[in-house]
């Protein structure tokens, strides 16, 4: 990743097997709850499950290495082409290793977070949208994006 990663970006990553950030002046977070609204349920599941109840909870952004300190990012890269490299070198490692047993382990270290948004997605999205709708979230946003504009 290069350039800061809040919300989208964060889970977006989170998604992939392998994170790798470029260093700098960047960030990777949810700050949802600095901005008044609620991440849905799922999207907070995984997010704890990889850097912790705590600091998920403060809705803080990481920089690069804090970041890699917590775990929410594998490595970090100097620049956007050793970012690539270090990704590439990461799925060469396994090339000779069976993938069977390496994919089942994945599918059941996700499996409560895929069982869940399985059985609660049409009321999670239902939740989202309507909180997200609200007068009052929409007003913050708008001036969050106010101020992103400003920097």
């Amino acid at each position: 990743m290069k350039g800061t990663s809040p919300a989208g970006g964060c889970l977006l990553a989170m998604s992939c097997e392998y994170r790798v950030l470029v260093e700098g002046k960047h960030s990777i977070g949810l700050n949802e709850t600095r901005l008044g609204i609620i991440a849905p349920e799922w999207f907070r599941n995984l997010y704890v499950d990889i850097i912790g109840y705590r600091r998920a909870e403060i809705g803080t952004l990481f920089h690069p290495t804090e970041a890699l300190e917590i775990g929410l990012v594998d490595e970090l890269a100097s620049d956007k082409a050793n970012a690539i490299k270090k990704c590439k070198d990461y799925i060469e490692s396994f090339k000779l290793i069976p993938s069977k047993g390496r994919q089942s382990t994945k599918m059941e270290l996700r499996k409560r977070n895929s069982l869940w948004l399985k059985v609660n997605r049409a009321v999670d999205l239902n939740q989202f949208v309507t909180f997200f709708q609200l007068p009052e979230v929409q007003a913050g946003l708008k001036l969050y994006i106010e101020t992103l504009k400003k920097k």
